[in-house]
């Protein structure tokens, strides 16, 4: 029998792209046996590294104080070996529980996911968002019945999908329970929310037998989360109750605003049904959401006061779609929203299959040329790489051809596009002004040739007021040749009043006037008092005329 250190290995529990889990026995010194779970890591990811990270994650976690969360002990004997052991229990994960439960048993659905919102909602109080709520994760103590959410100590970023979309575990097992902000399309930030919409994934599958997006190409399954509202629960199961068909969507809101915001008001809402249902085998419509508060005041990522705006820059897309190049340039204090707009265009765009992307500039390293360009490329490019090898085999063709012999400029500037194109030879030196020529002539073939009719990119470049010179020539020579760009939507971003008429992006501004090339100002002032009122009943879980 096969045995790791002082582990006696049983059997076999599993297998993910990470690790592989095994139950183990190992006999103290009164001779006492103990069962314990080994989730040893794959001896690729092994690293002195990771285990100083999981080993951080593991007393961040026990510094919660959470009795209901299985904290693991971390065991690196050498540098080719890591293992997290956990105490054993006889359990089943929740997949294996929705075969046992078959056909679908109402009270038993409640019951269970009433126990795993209770798990979820004491992390959230404690301030720990869990990031892969997913079937396997979730483990069913077979002699009590009691719910375990397990996986909390993570060895991979779940939101580094670039490295194993297309890995079959991952597309089957994690994918479809991925939040959109999850995706790497859009720049929003994980919060409590993320849970919820995984959790609504997997009530959904638990509901209806399936999980809502599942398809063999992973891309597919990115699209889905980010622009596809799912079937309701109770069309593909009559058996479902409305109001828990109506629970499930309300989880699966693509803006994490408009999801339920606490797991104490989706927990109020699933006892309600519960009860209902326990007394009436029937649950009566009533009100969602109306315990759906925290006792703690956060900022909400609603966005008010900027509708006009927002149609006027999805309009403005619209048209590069079209084949059309388009430019907008958005003014405004610091804090006024400006880049908050910009995130509610995020959305929309990847749903109509667009590319966003996106870079910042620094105040301390504005001196640095290009550096909010290599931002938004390398991000760019790292989507391409999470496509199908069909798709990379086109950008590969695409961006050799419009290269030619110079791609060790863009590599050098990108280096992950190296992984697409391959290795380049170098380029002959040339004095600095004939240099910097070249690099702009092909840094903008390179952008050029990455937008097209069925995939139209986003471009934008944000604090425009700190841009460096390089890069200004850059978007000089992109205005100057606005019909190399068809589907293009450049937008930038600059604080008004770090801007005069001496400062750079003004002569660009005015050079782009002067060249009667596409261009939409928006300036951005203060909210209005209704405005303020609406977005702080919102805060406050109130009307805005109270």
């Amino acid at each position: 029998m096969k045995t790791l250190f002082n582990y006696q290995i049983l059997k076999k529990l599993g297998e993910s792209m990470q690790a592989d889990v095994y139950q183990a026995s190992a006999i103290n010194k009164e001779n006492e046996k103990s069962f314990w779970v080994l989730k040893q890591i794959k001896s690729k990811f092994c690293s002195v590294e990771l285990a100083r990270y999981l080993q951080q994650q593991v007393e961040q976690l026990s510094e919660l104080e959470l009795a209901e969360v299985i904290i693991p002990t971390v065991n690196n004997p050498n540098n080719e070996t890591l293992f997290l052991i956990y105490p054993w229990f006889p359990c089943c994960s929740l997949t294996q529980w929705f075969r046992r439960n078959n056909p679908l048993n109402i009270e038993q659905a409640l019951k269970t996911f009433i126990a795993i919102a209770e798990q979820l909602e004491k992390r959230h109080k404690a301030g720990f968002i869990h990031k892969s709520i997913k079937p396997n994760n979730i483990l069913i103590n077979t002699d009590t019945l009691a719910v375990n959410i397990i996986d909390d100590i993570r060895i991979i970023d779940i939101n580094q999908i670039s490295h194993f979309v297309y890995q079959q575990s991952f597309r089957v097992g994690t994918l479809p329970y991925l939040s959109p902000e999850q995706t790497g399309r859009i720049k929003h930030s994980v919060d409590y929310s993320t849970d919820l919409y995984s959790l609504g994934m997997v009530l959904f599958e638990y509901l209806t037998g399936a999980p809502a997006f599942l398809f063999d190409d992973p891309i597919a399954i990115i699209h889905s989360h980010l622009a596809e509202v799912p079937p309701p629960a109770n069309s593909l199961n009559t058996e479902i109750p409305e109001i828990l068909s109506k629970i499930t969507a309300e989880l699966l809101e693509k803006a994490p605003e408009k999801r339920y915001q606490t797991v104490s008001g989706l927990l109020y809402d699933l006892n309600q049904c519960l009860n209902k249902w326990q007394e009436h085998k029937h649950i009566a419509w009533f009100s969602l959401k109306q315990h759906d508060f925290s006792n703690k005041i956060t900022i909400p990522s609603l966005m008010v006061g900027r509708d006009v705006e927002k149609k006027q820059l999805l309009d403005e897309h619209q048209k590069s779609c079209n084949g059309l190049f388009r430019a907008a340039v958005i003014s405004g204090l610091s804090g006024i929203g400006k880049t908050r707009l910009i995130q509610e265009l995020q959305l929309p765009i990847v749903a109509h299959k667009g590319y966003f992307t996106s870079g910042k500039f620094d105040q301390f390293k504005k001196h640095i040329p290009y550096s909010t360009l290599i931002q938004a490329l390398s991000s760019l490019v790292k989507v391409f790489l999470t496509e199908d090898q069909q798709r990379i085999d086109y950008w590969k063709r695409t961006i050799s051809h419009q290269l030619g012999e110079h791609g060790k400029l863009m590599i050098d500037l990108v280096p992950e596009l190296e992984l697409i194109i391959g290795p380049q030879p170098q380029v002959a030196e040339l004095p600095p002004i004939e240099a910097r020529n070249r690099f702009n002539d092909i840094a903008g073939k390179f952008i050029a040739c990455l937008s097209s009719k069925e995939h139209p990119i986003t471009l934008f470049i944000d604090d425009l007021q700190w841009c460096d010179g390089a890069t200004f020539d850059l978007l000089q020579r992109l205005f100057e040749n606005t019909l190399e760009y068809p589907y293009l939507f450049w937008i930038g971003a600059y604080r008004n009043n770090e801007v005069d008429e001496s400062h750079r992006l003004t002569h660009l501004i005015n050079r782009v006037k002067v060249l009667n090339r596409p261009l939409v100002e928006i300036h951005l002032n203060a909210l209005k008092q209704t405005d303020v009122n609406q977005m702080t009943a919102y805060i406050l879980n109130t009307y805005p005329n109270r």
